[in-house]
């Protein structure tokens, strides 16, 4: 999110839009990031979507934008990435704490919450030096655009593993006669083969 709101203009001067255009590329960012920040809740309190699936969803959505934002070369295409940018920020931005109540617990969160915060610091202590790299030696945004893009499809692949191993752990606890119908079978296999 903050690379984006730090390179929005610059990218839109790169492809040729006034600065007093390219503004409205926050104002599309906004729009996005607010009304997806309140729709999540209600998506997840109706049951309608998991954790696990809005974060992937999610993931998928800021991946797609930001490569999207690397080949378009009009106002209203950047409008429609900022947008993407902004959805994807307000419809995970307010789960950090249920995500990390669900995978440590409520009694870690304190913990869990500082050392999360501390690695985005981190993180972000290299990002100056990144976008210097790209603008002055590479002459653009483009690669730091595509190692975006490639980030957020990582993080989309951790997330459907975790949907997927969240469905598979929930199909188990839904239908426990299968497990041991399929122990019972593997026992009178193994009994078949010691006589």
């Amino acid at each position: 999110m903050a690379t984006f709101i730090l390179l929005s203009v610059d990218l839109a001067k790169d492809k040729g839009i006034v600065p007093s255009e390219a503004i409205y590329l926050l104002h599309a960012f906004t729009a996005g990031d607010i009304a997806f920040r309140a729709l999540t809740g209600f998506v997840l309190d109706s049951g309608f979507l998991s954790l696990e699936a809005v974060m992937l969803l999610g993931y998928l959505v800021q991946g797609f934008a930001y490569e999207l934002l690397v080949w378009s070369e009009t106002l209203p295409m950047m409008l429609l990435c900022s947008v993407l940018v902004g959805v994807s920020n307000g419809s995970r931005i307010s789960l950090q704490a249920p995500s990390l109540i669900k995978s440590f617990g409520v009694d870690t969160l304190p913990i869990m919450m500082g050392g999360m915060v501390f690695c985005i610091g981190a993180f972000t202590l290299g990002r100056p030096a990144l976008v210097g790299y790209f603008r002055d030696q590479l002459g653009d945004y483009r690669g730091l655009l595509h190692i975006i893009a490639i980030v957020n499809a990582v993080f989309f692949v951790v997330w459907t593993l975790r949907l997927l191993l969240q469905r598979r752990k929930q199909s188990r606890v839904e239908d426990p006669e299968n497990e041991d119908k399929g122990s019972d079978k593997k026992e009178n296999l193994l009994e078949a083969d010691n006589s």
